[in-house]
């Protein structure tokens, strides 16, 4: 998604982009903040430019509940994100439909803190938590999917879906997975409660 001239060239042909790709770790955007640049933002900007420029019929890009009052570059470069996609329908306004979905944490995706910590469950070590406060809003993988499935077929344009989702404190969800230790570890750089 870095190379315009590449994405113009991917998208010949193409019918619906779900736009997906993205740097997401919240420590490593405070720390390699040009990479995340690079890829969430630039790389948003190239994917719908190029879309535009192909006719494609939708795009669906994909955004984070972090987008919302930011308080990190990660969630910073999602709510840029969503404004490059709503505002570039104003350059496609026959052809191309662009919305944004706004997601939460997806339950058990590769990164997710339930894998974690069912792999610190299967040794008997202690799950970590950064904060007794932190809670997240949830959605499962076959809801994700339903999210973006749905965003597209209904032809949203200049929009961004966004589901209404549970949230619960991280340390119910760490006393629903163990009976052993939970570890208090501190918030990460970034990191929203």
């Amino acid at each position: 998604v870095r190379d315009l001239e590449r994405m113009r060239l991917a998208l010949r042909g193409v019918d619906l982009v779900v736009h997906a790709a993205a740097l997401k770790h919240v420590d490593r955007g405070q720390y390699e903040p040009w990479e995340f640049i690079h890829t969430n933002v630039i790389g948003t900007y190239n994917v719908l430019h190029a879309a535009i420029l192909n006719n494609v019929q939708q795009v669906v890009t994909l955004s984070s509940d972090k987008a919302v009052y930011p308080i990190n570059l990660y969630g910073a470069s999602k709510l840029t994100m969503e404004y490059l996609t709503v505002q570039a329908n104003h350059y496609s306004p026959h052809t191309t439909r662009l919305a944004a979905t706004r997601y939460g944490n997806i339950m058990g995706a590769r990164g997710s803190v339930v894998k974690a910590w069912q792999e610190a469950c299967a040794v008997g070590g202690p799950l970590l938590l950064t904060d007794e406060g932190m809670s997240r809003y949830w959605m499962s993988i076959e809801e994700a999917v339903c999210l973006v499935l749905w965003t597209a077929t209904h032809g949203l344009r200049g929009g961004i879906a966004v589901p209404h989702l549970p949230a619960f404190k991280m340390r119910d969800l760490a006393t629903a997975m163990t009976d052993g230790a939970v570890e208090i570890i501190g918030k990460r750089p970034g990191e929203k409660l």
